[in-house]
């Protein structure tokens, strides 16, 4: 087989013209969740307006734990709703709740690499996993103190003090155990319920990674469209609804979660603070009708002023 005739039998796999079929199903719900991803690769950057020489191109480094996870949930976000819209379900729901996880694990990270945090991170000390990998990065900044100070200046510098330990089963600290932190530390400020409204969502996309009958694909369209069935690919409207709106929600925290992280930079910044506070006038952002975000913004800003 020729290069050319595997990338046209690739294609043809693929079925780009369901592309098409699924956005004509609900192209304004499709619209608002695919720019709502767009949203949230833009927030953090606008928050580090461009600093002056020599300080240029550097201030990110202090969040750059977070920023780093940030860039990578923002490409399986995308990876996913490009699985849904080809009428891959199952795919879609599986890197949508590895979305989630890559926000809430780059935030829990970012925080651990602060002083500020570590020292009020009492819930931590409550669970097994969480205690023995806080004691941990303790031990390691008593050994060298100055590792404290370059973690506040390159957060991301904490995986690599972590990496003995940080795929080791008795320091993987469990989803829950740190969305209860995040929410302790005020990175969920905004979300109602957030420790709540966050695990419930997390559960729900985690029926389709553990594949349970009725969340595979194929059960999928035994239970809405049997008729459908031998189908390729099975374009399934409610299915794609319900995708879409998780979609939009996780797009949705990631943002509160992002404006948390970085809300120093709001008073450090003028720039920032008049990004944050034209955002509830700019027509695009209305366009997506977030749950969450408006409120959080209407907070900073009344704070900020």
């Amino acid at each position: 087989m020729s290069l050319d005739s595997a990338v046209s039998h690739t294609l043809a796999e693929i079925s780009l013209e369901s592309i098409k079929k699924s956005l004509s199903m609900m192209y304004r719900k499709a619209a608002k969740s695919h720019n709502a991803i767009h949203q949230f690769i833009l927030v953090a950057p606008k928050l580090f307006p461009s600093p002056p020489l020599p300080r240029k191109g550097k201030e990110w480094h202090k969040n750059s734990a977070f920023l780093t996870y940030h860039w990578e949930a923002f490409h399986s976000a995308h990876r996913s709703f490009h699985e849904a819209v080809l009428g891959g379900y199952n795919a879609a729901f599986i890197l949508l709740r590895a979305t989630l996880e890559l926000l809430i694990r780059g935030a829990f990270f970012e925080c651990l690499a602060h002083k500020k945090f570590r020292d009020t991170s009492k819930w931590l000390d409550k669970e097994f996993h969480a205690a023995k990998l806080k004691r941990f990065i303790e031990d390691v900044i008593k050994l060298r103190p100055s590792i404290e100070q370059d973690l506040e200046t390159i957060s991301v510098a904490i995986y690599d003090k972590l990496e003995p330990v940080i795929d080791e089963p008795e320091f993987r600290v469990p989803v829950k155990t740190m969305v209860m932190q995040l929410e302790k530390w005020g990175i969920l400020r905004g979300v109602k319920n957030p420790s709540q409204t966050i695990w419930d969502l997390y559960q729900i996309l985690s029926k389709d990674v553990h594949v349970l009958p009725d969340r595979t694909d194929i059960g999928k369209a035994l239970l809405y469209a049997p008729k459908d069935l031998f189908k390729t690919p099975k374009l399934l409207r409610k299915q794609l609804a319900e995708y879409l709106h998780a979609l939009k929600e996780v797009m949705d925290i990631g943002i509160i979660v992002e404006l948390n992280i970085l809300r120093d930079n709001l008073v450090k910044y003028e720039q920032a603070k008049d990004y944050v506070g034209r955002l509830l006038r700019d027509r695009e952002f209305r366009y997506l009708e977030l749950k969450h975000t408006p409120k959080l913004i209407q907070m900073v800003t009344a704070t900020h002023d």
